[in-house]
């Protein structure tokens, strides 16, 4: 006798494929019946209500049909007479085992591909993590590092890296960009005279009282086709005679002490006075020029920067009180390169009259002639060793 609400045919109508597209409906449900039913609350055949099937009615006797099909893994149909034999009782008991067995199959294995999947994208997701974490860690570390090198580097050595740098391309009348200058002149303003290891009380700063010009000690530190780098020690009274830098770019630093300082620039663009170069008046070899500076000037100060054809290119350097000058020249004098030092004499503009060229008398001190002449009698260059710290040529 069949089941009230079950067919009495042994041919039971087997269920519809469940389609892929109404998996995700299922899965939940039928995790929820196994959850249920581990905790008891269900029997294995209350299956049935998820595949529309009635529910049975009565313990006594029944027929049980489950038919799961999921994707690709089929479940065979079970038809179990419920009786009061032996062998029906074993069937129950081999079926509920079975049962048991494709639930924890299903549950656990989608579980586990979920935990899979989920336990992949999320060490791939650490991985991405900790990678970028790394490579930050390591930008900042290396950043880290350049900023205790630098911090811990010579003042010295980071002069000369930084000459490196902006004289890379140096040449005749090739100026380096102004940020280069600036980066330039910011290292060169932070130099102390113990950086260098100098010090007032060295003997390079004192005059014999028997010698009749003080002689400059000339400390060479580096010179190569693109820069030179060294420091002029001059004791009292000590003079450095005008001269040029042709097509150059220099950077005087006063380290300490107080000089004078008087420069100039040739008059080019000036239409009242540039046709005095031609007069005949003016002797050969006498050109007229701008003043540009004539001061003392004290350390600390800025570091002074010229030009091929600007910012006083003709200089004069002398000592009021003992002091010292760290140079840097880009490129440096080079004969074959035309680039030769020439020396002058200077003149006040009244010296040398010139017709049709009038310029007011508060205004003459503005103007100077210079006039070449071999290296002066009165300047002594003694070069030294250089016993400061140095830098490392990488």
């Amino acid at each position: 006798m069949a089941a009230p609400g079950f067919p009495s045919s042994n041919k039971t109508k087997p269920l519809p494929r469940v389609p892929p597209s109404n998996l995700s409906r299922f899965l939940p449900l039928y995790g929820d019946y196994v959850r249920r039913r581990r905790s008891r609350s269900w029997s294995w055949y209350d299956l049935h209500s998820f595949y529309r099937r009635p529910p049975p009615t009565n313990d006594a006797g029944f027929r049980a049909s489950v038919l799961g099909r999921i994707g690709n893994i089929s479940l065979a149909r079970w038809s179990v007479e419920v009786s009061g034999t032996r062998r029906s009782f074993l069937r129950i008991l081999v079926l509920e085992c079975f049962v048991g067995s494709i639930d924890f199959f299903l549950l656990g294995g989608f579980e586990v591909l979920m935990g899979v999947t989920t336990a992949v994208a999320d060490r791939k997701g650490r991985e991405r993590r900790e990678l970028s974490r790394d490579d930050s860690v390591k930008t900042n570390s290396k950043s880290r590092k350049e900023r205790r090198r630098q911090k811990k580097m010579l003042p010295i050595q980071r002069l000369f890296d930084t000459c490196k740098e902006v004289f890379a391309e140096s040449g005749t009348n090739k100026i380096p960009s102004a940020q280069d200058i600036q980066r330039l002149r910011a290292v060169l303003d932070g130099i102390r005279p113990g950086d260098l290891g100098l010090t007032p009380d060295m003997p390079y700063f004192r005059t014999p009282v028997t010698q009749k010009y003080p002689t400059i000690t000339y400390l060479h530190l580096w010179e190569c086709d693109k820069f030179s780098m060294g420091i002029f020690c001059l004791p009292p009274s000590g003079v450095i005679s005008l001269h040029d830098h042709p097509g150059m770019t220099v950077f005087s630093k006063l380290l300490f002490g107080t000089m004078h300082i008087k420069s100039y620039d040739w008059v080019v663009h000036d239409t009242n006075t540039s046709a005095a170069n031609s007069s005949h008046t003016v002797p050969p070899g006498v050109r007229l020029a701008n003043v540009k500076v004539d001061s003392n000037v004290t350390a600390p100060c800025d570091t002074s920067i010229l030009y091929p054809s600007e910012g006083g290119n003709m200089h004069r350097f002398t000592a009021v009180m003992a002091c010292a000058v760290l140079d840097v020249l880009g490129p440096p004098y080079s004969d074959p390169d035309g680039r030769h030092c020439t020396y002058y004499h200077d003149y006040p503009f009244a010296k040398f009259p010139v017709a049709g060229v009038v310029v007011p008398e508060e205004e003459r001190g503005k103007y100077a002639w210079l006039e070449e002449r071999e290296k002066p009698e009165e300047l002594a260059v003694e070069g030294a060793k250089y016993r400061g710290p140095m830098f490392v040529e990488n």
